[in-house]
This record gives structure tokens, C-alpha cells and sequence, in this order.
């Protein structure tokens, strides 16, 4: 990696660390290292996980449609591989489903608010990647795949705290995993498209800003909703 590509990627993480730091001070992220993240909160935000979950692997595929650069392709075609459990692994969606069922939160898929908001949310960012270049679409992955087990991490103490014999697989699965390897695995997809053109840099970007407003947003959001409630 040349001087001029190493520079590049040090203010793509720079703008990654902005979004983590985002993340780690969020009144969710804190109310819950006080002990203090209100059940229902909590409820809200796994129903969006759930909307989330659905979707993933649809976006995943539609990705992979469309990547030209190998290393995006190999990291899309590793993750929907691991996602549908077609590594040798449990399912990821079979792993949300053990995990609400062991907590007993009832998803209701046609007239629950929280949740339709959460397919609301996730059609919003499928919107996104259909318009998206593949510098776009890297730095969205990049992004999601780093902020969402740092999400799961700080919010794991929560989940033990008001579920304590909650099945943990799904939260542990993907704290381990995608920041060991699915992060790394869009993080080089990011630096061999920005080393094939430095102009890629804007959108990248942009792919990493719009992740971070989707991870924000969601806490925001089932924060809003208790505020309103109050």
C-alpha cells in the first residue's frame, strides 16, 4: 500500500472511530453500563435486531450480484456463507430465533409498531445499497460489520441483566465473529478498492456514514420511544 493509499485510509478510520465513539457514549450505551437500560428498551431493540436479521442475508446476495472487485466478492460470498449457516455453522437466523424464544419476547410481525419500524428501517437501507456504487456499498459493510458486535458487546450486560437464562449464542456468535472476521474481511475489501482508485475515497465514505446513522438511529429511536412514553 502506497503513501498516498495508506493517508487515504487513515481518515476512513479516523471517520470509523467518530462512529464508534458514537456508539460507546449513546444514553443506551451508558444507561446500560449504569445498570439502568429500561427492560422495554432492551424488548424494543431486539425487535429491530429481529427485523434486521431478516434481511440480511436477501442484501448480502443482492451485494454480491453486482461486486467487481475479488476481495469484496470473496468477503460478501464468505459472510453469506456464515449467515446462512452453509459454513457448517448454526444459521444466524436460527440463532435469533433460539435466542427469543428463550427469553420469551413475542414478535409480532404484522401489527407490532417497533417492528414494522424496523422493516421500515431496513428497506430504507436496501433502498440504499440498490443505488449505491461498490466503494458505497464497501464502506456500508465496513462499517455495520464493525459497529454491530461493539453494539452487542455493550449491550450484552443488559440482556444477562433482565434475561438471565437467555440463550446468549446469537450475541456471542457475533461478537466474536464479525469483529474478528467480518470486519477484517470489508476492512481489506475497503483498502483494495480505495488502492484501485483514491477517488473512491467520498464514496466509501459516504457507505461508512450511512451505517453509522442506521446504528445511531435504531438507539435513538427505542430510546425516543420511552422518552414519549415518560
Amino acid at each position: 500500500m502506497n503513501t498516498k493509499t495508506k493517508s487515504t485510509m487513515a481518515g476512513i478510520m479516523e471517520l470509523m472511530q467518530k462512529g464508534e465513539e458514537a456508539l460507546i457514549n449513546h444514553e443506551v450505551v451508558l444507561l446500560t453500563q449504569e445498570d439502568a437500560l429500561d427492560k422495554k428498551i432492551l424488548d424494543d431493540l431486539i425487535k429491530c435486531m429481529y427485523a434486521d436479521c431478516l434481511w440480511w442475508i436477501p442484501a448480502l446476495q443482492y451485494m454480491l450480484r453486482g461486486a467487481r472487485n475479488e476481495r469484496f466478492k470473496k468477503a460478501l460470498t464468505d459472510n453469506i456463507a456464515c449467515e446462512s449457516g452453509a459454513a457448517g455453522n448454526i444459521a444466524h437466523t436460527a440463532l435469533m430465533d433460539s435466542f427469543v424464544d428463550s427469553i420469551g419476547l413475542k414478535i409480532d410481525m404484522n401489527g407490532d409498531p417497533v417492528y414494522l419500524g424496523g422493516l421500515k428501517r431496513a428497506k430504507e437501507e436496501m433502498d440504499f445499497l440498490k443505488k449505491a456504487t461498490e466503494p458505497m456499498k464497501a464502506g456500508f459493510m465496513f462499517a455495520t460489520e464493525s459497529l454491530f458486535p461493539l453494539m452487542l458487546q455493550k449491550l450484552r450486560l443488559a440482556v444477562v441483566a433482565h434475561y438471565p437464562n437467555a440463550d446468549m449464542n446469537y450475541w456471542d456468535t457475533h461478537i466474536e465473529v464479525d469483529g474478528d472476521e467480518h470486519a477484517i474481511w470489508m476492512k481489506e475489501s475497503v483498502r483494495e478498492i480505495l488502492a484501485s482508485n483514491l477517488d473512491f475515497e467520498t464514496e466509501i465514505q459516504k457507505g461508512i456514514e450511512t451505517a453509522i446513522h442506521g446504528v445511531i438511529h435504531v438507539l435513538d429511536l427505542v430510546l425516543g420511544d420511552q422518552l414519549k412514553e415518560a
